[in-house]
């Protein structure tokens, strides 16, 4: 159950940032076209289909990708560049990593507390 509560909370996420994203996506899955991503109107499950349907990643590895995405791009509209290459390729010994499930684990958690 509180997995659910996570995956709604990352969806909630992605759904809302899906502006920033959607050039991020393109970038980070070759073969996507405007078109595609258009027609899932940023819609979780649609994007994951759609890039699985594209490239034949499992949706696991899909939604991890996606859900580190989600976490990089910031609420102010600034990311990283790790958002596109891969989260955590050069973190050094003092950071610790930090998935989408974490993130959205925190945003559940606050939501359950009110």
């Amino acid at each position: 159950m509180e997995d659910d509560a996570i995956m709604d909370a990352m969806k909630l996420q992605f759904e809302t940032k899906w502006d920033l994203l959607k050039s991020r996506i393109k970038e980070a899955w070759d073969g996507l076209t405007d078109d595609d991503l258009d027609r899932t109107d940023g819609q979780w499950d649609q994007v994951v289909a759609i890039i699985n349907d594209r490239t034949g990643e499992s949706e696991e590895a899909i939604e991890d990708r996606l859900g580190q995405m989600v976490t990089m791009v910031g609420e102010d509209g600034e990311d990283g560049e790790d958002a596109i290459a891969g989260v955590g390729d050069t973190m050094d010994d003092t950071s610790s990593p930090t998935s989408g499930q974490d993130t959205a684990e925190a945003i559940a958690d606050g939501a359950s507390e009110r």
